[in-house]
């Protein structure tokens, strides 16, 4: 099981610096999301930003500022998806890109261009962020004979982590359990991540 932290979806004191905290305590994949943001104030952020880790930032939006940076990771809204044809992924797919993006229902992700190497699946609980974000676990059981993983998104939690894996899912997607509270980001990061590799050893074992 992987964790993937979205970046809040408003402006933060100090992102850049969190964002590094997050990568320095073991974070491996951080998606840069912010719906309202312009592409210079999306650069104001990655400039201060560990060149190491941008192998491991998935944009969201300004794609192109990809070009600018040593950026392969490129998530799709589903609008967004829905307006790329499949000739264009294939092209990002063969210049190296880690294409991404989010599915709100078992069909979508069936239907799902292979292209996507993993999706953002859900609600799957009450969102934390978004009161109106309600859960359906039942309308994500597990698909089978598809290649793109699937990331568990809406509610989650050091809870509920356990039954992220239970349900078959490939990792998470961590927002509000990480930022609705920024002073203490890294402290819940890390309790999420001591769940995660204890989830990681029992897999391992029973393997």
């Amino acid at each position: 099981m992987e964790l993937i932290v979205i970046s809040s979806p408003t402006a933060l004191k100090k992102e850049a610096s969190l964002i590094n905290e997050l990568f320095d305590a073991g974070l491996t994949i951080f998606h840069l999301r912010k719906p309202n943001s312009t592409g210079l104030e999306i650069a104001n952020i990655l400039k201060d930003i560990k060149p190491a880790y941008f192998s491991r930032i998935s944009l969201h939006q300004h794609h192109q500022l990809s070009g600018n940076y040593p950026i392969k990771r490129l998530h799709f809204t589903e609008i967004e998806r829905l307006k790329t044809t499949a000739l264009k992924l294939e092209e990002l797919k063969s210049k190296g890109y880690i294409l991404s993006t989010s599915i709100h229902s078992q069909i979508d992700f069936q239907n799902l261009n292979a292209h996507f190497d993993y999706s953002f699946v859900g609600p799957l609980f009450d969102s934390i962020s978004k009161s109106e974000y309600k859960a359906s676990v039942e309308k994500f059981v597990e698909v089978k004979d598809k290649t793109t993983l699937r990331f568990a998104l809406g509610g989650i939690c050091k809870e509920n982590l356990q039954d992220v894996f239970d349900l078959n899912f490939d990792g998470a997607a961590i927002l509000g359990a990480i930022w609705s509270d920024p002073l203490k980001a890294i402290e819940k990061f890390n309790e999420l991540k001591e769940i995660q590799e204890k989830i990681n050893q029992y897999d391992l074992k029973n393997a």
